[in-house]
């Protein structure tokens, strides 16, 4: 459903841009969209045990991935999606057209909370 959804938004992109710039769009707003979603929002953890509990800190979504276990393939998933968003946007179209630095930044803006923890 992810990935299916990241071919689809590159699909109606695509009907505005050309497909190369299409990508660099695509890439920009996955980053808007997901950073938030999986680093910044905080939640309590749900779990069947203790759905009222609140003695714990809010995690964020991705703290809460998979009980916390690191390298499982949900991260590894999520963590190679950023890298190849932006080698597929650097790559596809003409240098002198590509904003390369904010690619760039989209690509680190996601790694780097994803590798902190790890």
């Amino acid at each position: 459903l992810y990935l299916a959804s990241i071919l689809g938004s590159w699909l109606v992109l695509c009907t505005f841009t050309d497909a190369g710039m299409a990508l660099t769009w695509l890439n920009l707003l996955h980053a808007a969209a997901t950073f938030p979603l999986l680093h910044w929002f905080r939640t309590q953890k749900f779990d069947k045990q203790n759905i009222y509990d609140d003695g714990g800190e809010p995690l964020t979504y991705w703290e809460q991935i998979d009980n916390g276990k690191r390298w499982t393939n949900t991260r590894k998933g999520l963590l190679i999606t950023p890298v190849v968003l932006y080698l597929a946007a650097s790559n596809s179209v003409d240098f002198s057209r590509q904003p390369l630095l904010l690619n760039l930044l989209a690509m680190l803006g996601l790694l780097i909370p994803k590798l902190k923890d790890q």
